[in-house]
């Protein structure tokens, strides 16, 4: 016989409810920077798959969960533009 993963899940929260918890509460805190991942310099926590990802690369041994894209990585760059000018009265 099939699983009907839906009236498990509906009998869990039935339960729960009946027991008076509010199974909807998440337990932990989601601090951005402290235990979710974030962009280093803006502090916005990263969604999706991006946080999954994330975690993989923290498990994998980098001390913090602030992360930079590739660009904010790299150094600053001048950029000088020159721009030529030729008199008409010199042609």
């Amino acid at each position: 016989m099939k699983r009907d993963l839906y009236a498990e899940v509906s009998k869990r929260i039935v339960a729960e409810l009946e027991r008076g918890a509010a199974p909807w509460i998440k337990p932990w805190s989601a601090t951005a920077g402290m235990n979710t991942p974030c962009n280093a310099l803006t502090n916005r926590p990263y969604s999706g798959s991006n946080v999954v990802l994330l975690w993989m690369a923290h498990t994998a041994g980098y001390r913090t969960p602030r992360f930079l894209t590739f660009k904010q990585g790299l150094p600053p760059v001048r950029a000088a533009f020159l721009n030529r000018f030729i008199s008409p009265s010199l042609l």
